[in-house]
């Protein structure tokens, strides 16, 4: 069978496992996925994989981004974490004259990609020992502190003399044997010894309590320093409301949470998809945004979630065939002569007319037109078109895209830079009055710039800059001549006017101005300001075919995301047909409606089931399914016997005998022993379900009786 790439990657967050068909089939064709896309008959023969690769590739850039981002970001938070570590038994960290002593204990609430940095940084410091230890490693106590010992002994015994095995006079569980190794240790080999405990919630609280115990007592001759990684939340505290108050008193806790919270998110959203040297390949929709703020700030505040969305998003994305032009136009070959012969084959018929018909379709904004005229008319006539000028305009249609949204991030980042300065120097520019929520405004703005609605924003800037005072001025052009200053080299060019303009402006303010002057001076530069913001934040769904690099207004699939299980299995077992459709040629069964036994046999005895009291007598369940089976039976016998009649009138008389042995042998069967065992059988198989799903619950004051544990069903 194929392997499937990420699926061993703890890193991944969504993997996509392709259907491989039936297990007998595996080894003899290659994987194939059913496709239920509306896009599937303009796809191409090898669509699904060229798009996986497209898919990989934009995605693992993304992906780098954002991580970069996160680390940057944690870097502040893990350096003073690695300080507090290494600095746990300093005379200005311990309380002297304890009854006991404590084990510094630092309680990590945050994604793995915050638990791996601090132990990378912690463990590569000098004279310091790490182990690390797993749920599976401390089933009971022994195992607990041989885990523990051994990490520490045998990796650095292994390390002094790889080739001897040093001779064990102490039982590898005794913790006087690692004391006895920290002992011998050359003075400054090691100060610390570090325990990293995995999954915290999921070790058993009794085994570390007594492990706590035991650690305690050789401290501070074996320096000890835990951290545990909580994936529970900090309020409430998981290790305060499990563990009792003797255990918590042997531990100095310190509580780190990693970076987190709204101001998190808006920092890797701008800086991913709103930074100016960083163009990613799909550009996010309001929709995205919407239910990335929505989920962030009611569900999940981890930078997890975040790149779990992202992810779908880019899964879905793709799905569109045309997605193939999201980074060029080579389908998947290695120049564009292979692209246009590639293209040219009959079979990539279908995909070639999609792309016709959708590139021909009028521009809403013509001058983004490849094959329009500057001034709107057309150029070349439709059937002239070849296949090498249709992927020429892709070519093209993508450089006015990727300007296009370049003109949004510049219109952006100076409409937040102006609105910073405006609000230090005293002016209220929000465009909206009333107490909204702060990451409600910061994605409204981003939804505003990208639909191209920002002209109430950029009047109230430029009147906010026409009542400066000259001072005010001054700091705010200084602001805006440093930001085009920065601006990456490929955007700086097209900005060059821009930056003349305030640098004259600047050269102006600093000669001094009579208060007439500088009015006048203050008014157009409001106008200009007003007027720029209008020309760079248009929407990015004016340019043509923009949905190949936009996701627009396309929802993110939540199901995936915050699935409903319960009502998912209801709704399965009530309408089974409408999530796997029957076999109607063998069967004749209809694919829509069906009766009550034409269902399943487990959606027949549910139905039973929603019929019934708070306590059901198993043996009235089991005869209204028996009563339901019977009247499938008649039915089957129906039919049976129409397909007789028809193969006897087909045949001239010559199938009397067939009809007659099929009557005889259904009146050998009718009330027959073996029938009323079959419906025994599938009746103990479907109530077995219903309990391995849980819908029901034994009780012992009745053995004929059991539980209903759902109800108030609505169909």
């Amino acid at each position: 069978m194929a392997t499937v790439p990420g699926l061993k990657d703890p890193n991944q967050t969504v993997i996509c496992i392709p259907y491989a068909g039936p297990e007998e089939d595996q080894e003899d064709r290659p994987l194939q996925v059913p496709s239920h896309s509306p896009y599937t008959s303009q796809d191409l023969p090898d669509g699904f994989g060229l798009r996986m690769e497209v898919y990989r590739a934009a995605w693992k850039e993304c992906l780098d981004r954002v991580q970069s981002i996160i680390e940057a970001l944690h870097a502040p938070k893990i350096q003073e974490l690695a300080e507090e570590v290494r600095s746990a038994y300093s005379p200005s960290q311990t309380i002297p004259n304890l009854p006991y002593p404590e084990i510094p204990t630092f309680c990590l609430h945050g994604p793995a990609a915050f638990l791996q940095d601090v132990t990378r940084e912690i463990l590569e410091t000098p004279n310091i020992a790490g182990c690390h230890l797993h749920p599976s490693d401390c089933t009971n106590i022994t195992s607990a502190m041989k885990s523990l010992i051994s990490a520490f002994v045998n990796v650095n015994a292994a390390e002094t003399n790889p080739k001897k095995r040093p001779a064990l006079s102490l039982a590898s569980y005794d913790i006087n044997m690692l004391r006895a190794w920290y002992d011998h240790l050359e003075e400054g080999t090691c100060t610390q010894l570090i325990v990293v405990f995995h999954q915290f919630e999921q070790f058993d609280s009794a085994v570390l309590q007594d492990l706590f115990y035991i650690c305690s007592l050789h401290v501070p001759e074996l320096p000890f320093v835990f951290i545990f990684s909580l994936s529970s939340q900090p309020s409430p505290s998981y290790l305060h409301a499990t563990y009792p108050r003797d255990t918590l008193a042997l531990l100095r806790v310190r509580r780190v949470v990693a970076p987190h919270g709204w101001p998190l998110a808006k920092q890797i959203l701008e800086d991913t998809f709103f930074s100016l040297d960083f163009e990613p390949e799909v550009m996010i929709g309001p929709a995205v945004l919407d239910y990335i703020v929505d989920y962030f700030t009611r569900y999940n505040q981890s930078t997890d979630a975040i790149l779990t969305i992202l992810q779908l998003t880019y899964m879905k994305h793709y799905d569109n065939p045309l997605t193939f032009f999201a980074r060029d136009s080579l389908l998947g070959t290695s120049s564009p002569a292979e692209a246009e012969q590639k293209l040219s084959k009959p079979t990539f018929f279908p995909f070639l007319d999609a792309l016709f018909t959708r590139i021909s379709l009028p521009s809403p904004a013509p001058a983004l037109d490849p094959l329009f005229e500057p001034d709107g008319e057309p150029g070349d006539d439709w059937s002239d078109v070849t296949v090498a000028s249709l992927l020429a305009s892709m070519d093209v249609l993508r450089e006015k895209y990727k300007a296009r949204l370049r003109d949004i991030k510049v219109g952006y980042r100076l409409m937040n830079l102006m609105k910073g300065v405006l609000v230090k120097v005293g002016y209220d520019t929000s465009a909206k009055k009333g107490n909204l929520e702060v990451e409600k405004e910061d994605v409204e703005l981003m939804r505003r710039a990208l639909r191209g609605r920002c002209a109430r924003e950029s009047k109230t800037i430029g009147a906010a800059v026409k009542e400066l005072s000259a001072a005010e001025a001054k700091e705010l052009l200084s602001s805006m001549h440093s930001f085009f200053q920065d601006l990456p080299g490929h955007v700086r060019r097209k900005e060059d006017k821009a930056r003349v303009k305030i640098v004259s402006w600047k050269s102006q303010l600093q000669r001094g101005m009579e208060e007439e002057e500088l009015v006048a001076f203050l008014e157009a530069i409001g106008d200009w300001v007003t007027q720029y913001l209008n020309d760079r934040l248009k929407s990015l769904e004016e340019c043509k075919l923009w949905d190949i690099w936009y996701t627009g207004s396309s929802p993110i699939p939540s199901e995936m995301i915050n699935p409903a299980p319960r009502a998912t299995i209801i709704s399965a077992l009530l309408h089974p047909y409408e999530y796997a459709q029957p076999d109607t040629e063998s069967e004749g069964k209809a694919p829509h409606a069906p009766k009550l036994w034409e269902l399943p046999d487990t959606s027949i005895l549910f139905r039973r089931y929603l019929e019934g009291g708070k306590m059901i007598n198993v043996y009235d369940w089991y005869e209204s399914f028996a009563v339901v089976l019977e009247s499938q039976r008649r039915e089957i016998r129906r039919e049976r016997r129409s397909d007789a009649v028809a193969s006897r009138n087909k045949s001239d008389g010559k199938g009397k005998g067939k009809a007659r042995a099929v009557e005889d042998e259904e009146e050998e069967e009718e009330g027959g022993e073996e029938w009323r065992m079959q419906v025994q059988a599938r009746f103990i198989r479907a109530l077995h379900e219903l309990d391995y799903m849980g819908f029901i619950k034994h009780t012992g004051r009745k053995a004929d009786h059991v539980l209903r544990t759902v109800f108030d069903v609505l169909d």
